[in-house]
């Protein structure tokens, strides 16, 4: 099928009619009133990163694997797309040297028993002698290109053959998920995306391609074509891969969805959560493994994805937020964390931490079943049970007095201990509660939407029926009303009585038809799973469907899919061409939002030139948030504009911009609600005229590789003469004749390459800067490659208008090189001896190797 026709039914995440409820069902344990479900703890750990790996892969393939994927375990160039190739071939990643196979990773070999052994990357990745070595016991497949967008484009097709011609474990070739054949593309230049992918790629057989920010390598586009890819996932934000990449997939026919937060940790949350969503991660354990450095995590994608488990992201001292956020919100499913690595990747203080957003602390005493979401079609009349949904209560008192209540939606968690925004009563119109044991409530089955002293059977439980005649979206809760005030008591958002809550029931009208719908009023919506109710039936809407709306500058212009949403609400009317499994257009023909007026711009402050204060008057008032966007130029609210004041009920905003130029123009834009999301918007008010020099947002240096290094210097693992490496930046600089860079091994030596010295010589091409380093380097204090040197100052770098590249861009630019790390050779000691002799396999001390 044509990715371009193709419906998409994700905003956010997968949807169909048959689950419109929402949310994955994670099992719900009942734990005692007021109790702590606390978390275990354990490791998977070696001596080191080849030890840690063999670790993980026996505790994985107890039994032994047909296969196994080497990778270097020094760099992670070619490493990266190691972990699709591994899920289509059920194998293990085990890690090597590049000139040496570690003892620890040979006898993993022999434990396993593989047939064939994969080996990632050229010659300078995995030497020919490790090649050598392992050939005489084992088949060997070398997946190599000339770099690392090639080696990974290699992998995919090693992924695409495994149906034919690969001898594997899965034998299905490329994998598929809901949006068709996909892949998986992050950034080359740096680890933490590609390795957070990792157990995706691995459970669902998805090639990981490689990309830079700003340019998709040939070998990547190739790759993408001749592996008949549809559903691009792109892995990280904007700085990582530009939005320019993803208008050029979508321009070629692939369909996008990027997984993205605002650093590293967050973006791993997302790519969890997607996992969960699309291939049913969840389950009783997590893994937890280090951001920082790439091999634990790259060794783990295996064990998460054979437990379709998720593997966690954090740092070695510190769990950042976005991890422990996500650990609570699922803290009914986990059970236990793993953490992949030593204490000097994942501290145990952190393991502690983890596991302590982890735990469950609830009133939840009682067990309601289903607690799945459902969706149920509406009923015509109560009690004739076209959409009735039976739930049972187990674990009660036996002859015991609940009350049973029937919630909006919109006001409970489920995830984690349970949250309740309030104790809110479903619309009580729609909803009600049938029966409490077979026996009706109410006169003729009437209204019911809370049932007080419903008695516990014999053998304490309750069963009870509801049901709905108009759209709703409910949660039903049984609890024990131990103040007598007929509500389920809140300590916060925390019940402080025990309670049970029911799976999520959603009643709707059947999906509408494949036809043209004009003047249809919209009577029922939800955002959070892409659906609204119009004319009777329901529509379902995704990000491959076509919106058009009323703006100011156009009339029915195109909109996206947020800016539909932010403008949809309840009596809206829209004209549809609805389709199931096509491309369908929704237009809003009216949207009861005020319009704006008397939109003002101005810079109140001499001082501080770039701060800027915009103001405006809504025609009306009215239930009403705002966003502030600054116009790209061309007078029209689209993609190009950038948000500078995040939405808000408030009309006068106050921001500093980090850039502008003279005339610039703000657009002020009302949002639908609550949602968060654009959708009409002013001509664009007033344009301010700053009062300082054009400010450009610094370059950013996004990415460090090596470049090729002199033949003599071929494999040292020290900074020598001759070396080169390489800067990549988000676009292209300029060196001033002093830059320089400071580059520290951990809180050790350091030292200074000053360009146009006989430390180095830096040469520019467009956005990235090769280093030469002199012999000035050799005198320098030792600095040796690895995962602890990394450069700490970088000056006189700027770009095209001037702008100096910041030093907070230097944040884990990590210096490594392809060579092997400082190792002795031989030592000469003897008993008696004053003085010892040892050999290393390279110079030290800028002069000798001994």
């Amino acid at each position: 099928m044509n990715p371009t026709t193709r419906r998409v039914r994700r905003l956010a995440a997968s949807v169909t009619f048959a689950a419109i409820a929402g949310g994955l069902a994670l099992p719900l344990l009942a734990t005692p009133a007021g109790a702590v479900q606390e978390t275990d703890t354990s490791r998977l750990q070696g001596q080191d990163r080849y030890g840690t790996a063999a670790a993980v892969a026996l505790d994985t393939f107890s039994d032994g694997a047909d296969s196994v994927v080497l990778a270097t375990g020094q760099t992670f160039a070619d490493a990266l797309a190691a972990n699709g190739l591994a899920g289509a071939l059920g194998a293990p990643i085990l890690l090597t040297t590049t000139d040496e196979l570690p003892e620890v990773t040979e006898e993993a070999l022999t434990t396993l028993g593989p047939d064939t052994v994969y080996v990632m990357g050229g010659t300078a990745a995995v030497s020919q002698d490790v090649e050598d070595g392992l050939a005489g016991d084992y088949d060997i497949e070398r997946v190599e290109g000339q770099n690392r967008w090639e080696t990974a484009a290699a992998a995919g097709a090693a992924i695409d053959a495994t149906d034919d011609s690969i001898p594997a474990t899965t034998d299905d070739g490329l994998g598929s998920t809901s949006d068709g054949i996909t892949a998986v593309l992050a950034n080359g230049l740096n680890f933490p995306d590609a390795v957070s992918a990792g157990p995706v790629a691995f459970a669902g057989r998805l090639p990981v391609l490689l990309t830079e920010a700003g340019r998709i390598p040939d070998a990547t586009s190739a790759a993408l074509e001749d592996l008949g890819i549809e559903h691009v996932l792109l892995i990280g934000g904007t700085t990582v891969i530009n939005d320019s990449i993803e208008t050029a997939l979508e321009a070629d026919g692939y369909t996008t969805e990027r997984l993205a937060g605002d650093d590293r940790w967050a973006t791993n949350v997302q790519v969890n959560e997607y996992a969960t969503a699309e291939l049913g991660f969840g389950g009783a354990t997590a893994y937890l493994s280090t951001g920082l450095k790439f091999p634990d995590s790259l060794a783990g994608g295996p064990l998460a994805g054979t437990g379709a488990a998720p593997l966690v992201l954090t740092a070695p001292t510190t769990l950042p937020g976005a991890a422990s956020s996500y650990l609570a919100t699922n803290a009914n499913a986990i059970d236990e964390i793993i953490a992949i690595g030593g204490p000097a990747a994942v501290s145990d203080a952190t393991l502690a931490d983890a596991a302590e957003a982890a735990q469950l602390s609830t009133n939840r005493a009682f067990v309601v079943a289903p607690s799945e979401p459902a969706t149920q079609p509406l009923s015509t009349l109560f009690l004739t049970s076209e959409g009735a949904r039976t739930f049972e209560v187990s674990g009660l008192e036996p002859g015991g007095s609940y009350v049973i209540a029937l919630l909006d939606a919109e006001t409970v968690d489920p995830t984690g201990g349970v949250s309740f925004d309030a104790y809110s009563l479903s619309d009580e119109a729609a909803t009600s509660i049938e029966s409490v044991n077979g026996t009706p409530t109410g006169a003729a089955g009437g209204i019911e939407t809370v049932q007080e002293d419903a008695t516990a059977t014999e053998d304490g439980t309750l069963t009870f029926v509801v049901d709905a005649t108009e759209p709703d979206s409910i949660f039903p809760v049984v609890f024990e009303d131990l103040d007598g005030n007929g509500e389920l008591t809140l300590a916060g958002d925390v019940a402080d009585e025990p309670f049970g809550l029911g799976g999520k029931t959603t009643w709707l009208p059947a999906e509408a038809a494949d036809d043209t719908y004009e003047g249809v009023t919209v009577t029922a919506l939800n955002l959070d799973d892409n659906y609204f109710v119009a004319g009777g039936d329901t529509f379902l809407y995704g990000t491959t469907d076509r919106f058009r709306g009323d703006t100011r500058t156009v009339e029915s212009a195109t909109i996206t899919p947020g800016q539909f949403e932010g403008m949809l609400s309840v009596g809206d009317v829209l004209d549809i061409e609805y389709f199931r499994d096509a491309q369908a257009l929704f237009d809003v023909v009216t949207d009861d939002i005020p319009d704006i007026d008397d939109v003002t711009a101005s810079t109140p402050s001499v001082s501080n030139p770039n701060l800027v204060q915009v103001s405006w008057v809504p025609s009306e008032q009215a239930d009403v948030l705002y966003s502030v966007y600054r116009d790209d130029g061309d007078g029209t609210f689209d993609d190009g504009d950038a948000i500078v004041s995040a939405t808000g009920a408030s009309t006068t905003r106050t921001f500093v911009e980090p850039s502008s130029t003279a005339g610039v123009r703000y657009i002020v834009v009302p949002e639908g609600g609550t949602s968060g999301t654009p959708d009409t918007l002013d001509d664009g008010g007033d344009p301010v005229t700053f009062l300082s020099n054009e400010i450009v947002p610094g370059v950013t240096l996004f990415g460090l590789t090596n470049g090729t290094t002199v033949s003599e210097n071929a494999g040292l693992a020290l900074l020598n003469a001759g070396d080169q490496f390489m800067l990549h930046f988000s676009r292209d600089v300029q060196v001033a004749s002093n830059a320089s860079i400071t580059v520290r091994q951990g809180t050790g030596n350091q030292v200074t390459l000053t360009n146009g010295t006989a430390t180095s010589s830096w040469a520019v091409d467009g956005s990235t800067i090769t280093i030469t380093l002199g012999s000035g380097a050799d005198a320098a204090p030792d600095i040796a490659y690895g995962e602890e040197t990394m450069i700490t100052v970088l000056s006189g770098v700027r770009d095209a208008g001037g702008t100096t590249v910041p030093v907070t861009a230097l944040r884990d630019r990590v210096l490594e090189n392809d060579g092997p790390e400082l190792m002795v050779e031989s030592t000469t000691c003897d008993v008696g001896d004053t003085t010892c002799t040892i050999a290393f396999n390279e110079p030290v001390g800028g002069s000798a190797a001994s």
